[in-house]
């Protein structure tokens, strides 16, 4: 049986594009969150700086995260990450370990 796959993303927004990102974000995890596989899909804040989200999203497989990579809701955020963003995405890839 495949084991969970869980992501950590973290995005900084450029302060006067964080409410067209925030905007963006919902869009994603609306669609992400009913896609097959995904176990869960939330997006946080960070109290020490409203411009940096933290995405935790867990997928049933890999292959259930490789299907996620592949859809347009997915590839429209990621092709347009950049006009938001003062650096790219930071992503763990992580497996369970107890």
């Amino acid at each position: 049986m495949a084991e969970p796959i869980t992501i950590i993303a973290t995005q900084c927004a450029k302060p006067e594009r964080r409410d067209d990102l925030q905007a963006q974000i919902r869009l994603l995890a609306a669609a992400a969150r009913a896609e097959a596989g995904c176990l869960e899909y939330r997006v946080a804040v960070a109290q020490d700086s409203e411009d940096t989200f933290v995405f935790v999203e867990r997928w049933a497989t890999r292959e259930a995260l490789d299907a996620h990579f592949h859809t347009e809701a997915f590839q429209a955020f990621w092709n347009a990450r950049m006009q938001y963003l003062t650096q790219d995405v930071d992503i763990v890839v992580a497996s369970d370990f107890v």
